[in-house]
C-alpha cells in the first residue's frame, strides 16, 4: 500500500551517521537491484552531504533515505542542514570551490552522480517568525535508466506517521499520465492502526479510471461503517486546469510564482460517516504554481516570503523541506506537491 517510505532519519553529528546510513544504502540498493556502479554513485553522494553538514552547518544536519515505488521506483537522498547557507550558489557549484563560510566542495559531484539534482540555500533569516537557514539537498536514483519525462506535470510527496509507527492513518496515491494527474489524499480519523485502515480502504479505488466526486462518493461508500476520513481528489490536466471535490480538513493551497497563496477550504463533513452528496469544482493554475494538499499534521502557517525562489526547485525539494519544517510531532502528517511546469 505504501508509495512512499520513509527508511532513515539520521542526525548528523559526527561521522558514525555516514557509517550507518551507508550501510542502510547497501541493504536497501541490493534490495532494489541497483548495479554496483550506481550504488557507488548513492554512496558517493551520501558521503558528500554528511561532509559537508559536519564542517558548515551549525549544530546538526539530517540525512534522509527514501523509497519511492511512484510513479518509478527510486530511492531518495534528502539531507538540509541550520547552517550559514551558500551566499554564492552558482560558484559553489564549481569543483574545487570552498571556502570557510560556504558549503561548496562536492556539490558538482553529487549532481553528476545523481539522476535527478536539486539544491536551495539560504543564508539568513529574515525576521523571528522565520524558523529556517541553510541548505537543503535532493538526489534521486533510478535502479535502472533515468525514464524520460513524459509530462510537465511534476509531483512531490511527503508522508510520515507520528513517531514513525508502521501504521500511518494519513494515505496518499497518486495516478501520474502524460495529460493528466489525479490524486486522492486522506487522513484518517484518529491514530495508528485503527486510522491506517482508511487508507487500506483508499487503496483500492483505481483513481485514474473515476472522476474526482465519483472517487470521494466511492470511498464515503466503502468507509461506511468501518471508519471516517477526511480527503479530497484532484485531477490537473497539462495546460493547468483542475477539478477538485473533498469534505474535512484537509487543505488545498495554491503556491504562485509571484508568492501569493491561496486556500481552498472544503465543506466540514466527514467522509465515511453518513450519505454526502458529492460535487466537483473547477480552478485554474498558471505556469510555474504548485497545487499543495496537506493533513492537520503539516502547520499551514508559513510565509513562502521566507522562502524566495523555493517554488522554482522541483516539487519533491519543496515537499522534503516544508514536511520537515513544518510538521508538528504529536499527529500523522502528509503533504503532496503538484506543479504546472514548462512543456
Amino acid at each position: 500500500m505504501e508509495k512512499v517510505k520513509l527508511l532513515l532519519n539520521g542526525l548528523v553529528r559526527d561521522q558514525s551517521t555516514e557509517i550507518l546510513t551507508k550501510s542502510k544504502i547497501k541493504a536497501v540498493a541490493s534490495r532494489l537491484n541497483f548495479s554496483e556502479s550506481k550504488s557507488s554513485m548513492i554512496l558517493l553522494a551520501v558521503s558528500e552531504i554528511i561532509t559537508n553538514q559536519l564542517k558548515f552547518s551549525i549544530g546538526a544536519g539530517i540525512i534522509q533515505i527514501w523509497e519511492h515505488k511512484k510513479p518509478y521506483h527510486c530511492l531518495d537522498i534528502f539531507g538540509y542542514d541550520m547552517g550559514p547557507g551558500i551566499k554564492n550558489l552558482s560558484k559553489a557549484m564549481t569543483d574545487g570551490y570552498s571556502t570557510s563560510s560556504t558549503l561548496g566542495h562536492g556539490l558538482g559531484t553529487i549532481m553528476r552522480s545523481s539522476d535527478l539534482f536539486e539544491i536551495y540555500t539560504k543564508s539568513e533569516k529574515k525576521d523571528k517568525k522565520d524558523i529556517w537557514a541553510g541548505t537543503a539537498i535532493w538526489c534521486r536514483f533510478y535502479p535502472e535508466k533515468r525514464p524520460s519525462a513524459s509530462s510537465n506535470l511534476k509531483t512531490g510527496i511527503f508522508i510520515r506517521a507520528l513517531n514513525d509507527d508502521i501504521y500511518n492513518g494519513d494515505f496518499i496515491t497518486f495516478e501520474l499520465m502524460p495529460k493528466n494527474l489525479t490524486w486522492l489524499h486522506i487522513d484518517g480519523l484518529g491514530h495508528g492502526k485503527n486510522a491506517h485502515i482508511s487508507g487500506q480502504i483508499a487503496d483500492k479505488i483505481a483513481i485514474s479510471k473515476l472522476k474526482t466526486e465519483d472517487i470521494i462518493s466511492t470511498l464515503n461508500k466503502n468507509l461506511y461503517g468501518k471508519r471516517m476520513a477526511n480527503g479530497v481528489s484532484i485531477s490537473l490536466d497539462n495546460s493547468g486546469n483542475f477539478l477538485y471535490s473533498g469534505y474535512g480538513n484537509v487543505l488545498i493551497k495554491i503556491l504562485s510564482q509571484s508568492g501569493s497563496q491561496k486556500s481552498l477550504h472544503l465543506q466540514n463533513k466527514t467522509i465515511g460517516e453518513k450519505y454526502i452528496e458529492v460535487k466537483s469544482y473547477k480552478e485554474k493554475i498558471d505556469q510555474g504554481d504548485i497545487i499543495m494538499t496537506l493533513s492537520d499534521g503539516i502547520s499551514e502557517n508559513f510565509d513562502l516570503s521566507h522562502y524566495p525562489g523555493l517554488l522554482s526547485r522541483h516539487p519533491q525539494l519543496i515537499a522534503y523541506l516544508l514536511g520537515n519544517l513544518f510538521s508538528r510531532r504529536n499527529d500523522d502528517k502528509s503533504l503532496f506537491l503538484a506543479k504546472y511546469d514548462k512543456e
